[in-house]
């Protein structure tokens, strides 16, 4: 960050994207910005609940470079690393929006004054007023620019880094351990150097050596001065390091892991505290830049996050359609399935048949 006349400019650094290199961040920052992407998001009206078929607005992640997927990966995975993710709104001649362009957030800079409300962005040279952007930021300091998790995690990371740097280096050297080589009785030089050159060739991991058996001259002793990896709790250390980091993404530890016996729960609780805050993030910025109708908002389908096998996915239509609460084309729609005519009618079993419909009139 620096400072100019009381003006603040945020930097980007571009070393945040290596922290990916750690396969525990990967996962998290893969599992966040896919399932996100992979929500179809719509524009629906206040009132019924229903979403707007004809509604321009329907169309502007799919008029773009970039697929809508790839659009809010980008901004999501950004958001992640950086704090904030971009996209320019595109606008016609009459001002109404008609697309969106993502702009890497590493090349976009800030600038804002807390005295004068003047706050604007540059990207590639150019000005960009807040109004000509879609900014998602979760956590900050400022309520201008936000602050990415890896830099909340900064500590962790280094943890998780210099483990793997450990674990890299103990099998790069073949498995072969530091030490000093003791002699019980007294050497000549040319001695030493005997036994030097032939402990060295024994244990070289450049030599074939697997499945020989060697003898060392002398009675030598080596006493070791490096660590196995057991003693260091390598393993340990490594599985720490996920359940760590899985905390600082609010991620459900067993998605990252092979232990998934429950994974409906798991994907309810991945839902909840993980995915919806950066949904609502993602929908009350679209929303107060893109849509002027009061009667209208943009809305994520989260259904494809908690589908789970056929006979649980059975057994929850049913209840809703027993309820009265889903109606059959609700229920063929969450399916995949085209609708049916009248089958829009909100129903509840009863033995006499007139007594079917809900709110039907006397």
């Amino acid at each position: 960050m620096a400072c100019q006349g009381g003006e603040f400019r945020i930097s980007r650094p571009h070393k945040q994207r290596g922290a990916l290199s750690l396969s525990s961040v990967f996962a998290c920052c893969e599992l966040i910005s896919n399932s996100i992407a992979s929500m179809d998001i719509s524009v629906k009206n206040k009132k019924t609940r229903r979403k707007i078929d004809l509604h321009r607005l329907n169309n502007i992640f799919y008029k773009n470079k970039l697929t809508k997927f790839n659009l809010l990966k980008n901004m999501v995975l950004d958001l992640l690393l950086y704090g904030n993710g971009y996209a320019k709104i595109e606008k016609a001649t009459d001002g109404s929006a008609v697309g969106l362009t993502y702009l890497p957030a590493s090349q976009v800079s800030a600038f804002f004054n807390d005295n004068v409300d003047d706050t604007y962005f540059t990207y590639k040279g150019k000005r960009l007023l807040p109004s000509d952007l879609i900014h998602i930021f979760k956590n900050t300091y400022n309520g201008y620019i936000g602050v990415g998790i890896i830099q909340f995690a900064r500590r962790s990371l280094d943890l998780a880094n210099a483990a793997e740097d450990s674990a890299l280096d103990f099998y790069d050297s073949g498995l072969n351990i530091n030490g000093i080589l003791h002699a019980t009785e007294p050497m000549r030089k040319n001695q030493g150097q005997e036994a030097l050159k032939a402990l060295t060739g024994a244990l070289s991991p450049s030599a074939n050596n697997n499945g020989k058996i060697r003898f060392l001259p002398f009675d030598l002793k080596l006493e070791a001065l490096s660590i196995s990896a057991d003693d260091a709790q390598m393993i340990e250390t490594r599985g720490f390091n996920v359940s760590d980091i899985a905390r600082y993404f609010n991620i459900p530890v067993s998605l990252l892991t092979e232990n998934n016996q429950n994974a409906e729960a798991i994907m309810l609780q991945f839902l909840t505290q993980c995915i919806t805050p950066y949904m609502v993030l993602i929908e009350d910025e679209l929303n107060r830049k893109l849509i002027s109708d009061p009667d209208l908002y943009f809305d994520f389908d989260e259904r494809t996050l908690i589908r789970t096998d056929m006979k649980s996915t059975a057994v929850y239509i049913k209840t809703l359609t027993d309820a009265g609460i889903m109606t059959a084309n609700e229920a063929r729609e969450l399916l995949g399935l085209p609708p049916k005519e009248g089958a829009d009618d909100l129903v509840i079993p009863y033995t006499d048949v007139d007594q079917n419909l809900v709110n039907k009139e006397q």
